[in-house]
């Protein structure tokens, strides 16, 4: 099968599509990075394209199992032998979560949860990819 970065991003980083189409659309990315072909091209070439539309989605909608899922998806990818894409994902995250533009909703949980994920991922840097350290303890600590 084929599979286009541009549609995916455009349905996942859409609030208003219904989560029903979300899920199904992340299932098959799961179904694909199963494959390890599909995993190895898209680790060399256009795992960059994944990352704003995955942190994106988990900051927009307040479905766990859709939640579930995406941090999933990160985690194969942070995980995979070849990858260096957490890092990416580490400053996206850090960043959203600096800014408390979410407040405390069950978005802003998620998207703690999957920066907690990505910490306990030996292979990834975590400290020099937070970009402002101080925001993102004052953002923790106010929701303590």
């Amino acid at each position: 099968g084929t599979f286009c970065f541009l549609c995916f991003s455009n349905l996942v980083s859409d609030s208003r599509v219904p989560t029903v189409h979300v899920s199904y659309a992340l299932h098959q990315l799961s179904i694909a990075l199963s494959e390890p072909l599909f995993l190895r091209t898209l680790l060399s070439a256009h795992v960059h394209f994944l990352v704003s539309p995955l942190v994106h989605a988990l900051s927009s909608f307040d479905d766990a199992p859709i939640a579930i899922q995406i941090m999933d998806i990160i985690s194969l990818l942070c995980s995979a032998e070849q990858s260096s894409i957490g890092e990416d994902f580490v400053e996206r995250i850090s960043v959203q979560l600096s800014s408390g533009a979410l407040g405390w909703s069950r978005r802003q949980l998620h998207m703690l949860h999957c920066f907690g994920v990505l910490m306990g991922n030996e292979k990834l840097d975590i400290n020099s990819h937070i970009k402002d350290k101080e925001s993102l303890v004052c953002q923790l600590v106010e929701g303590l």
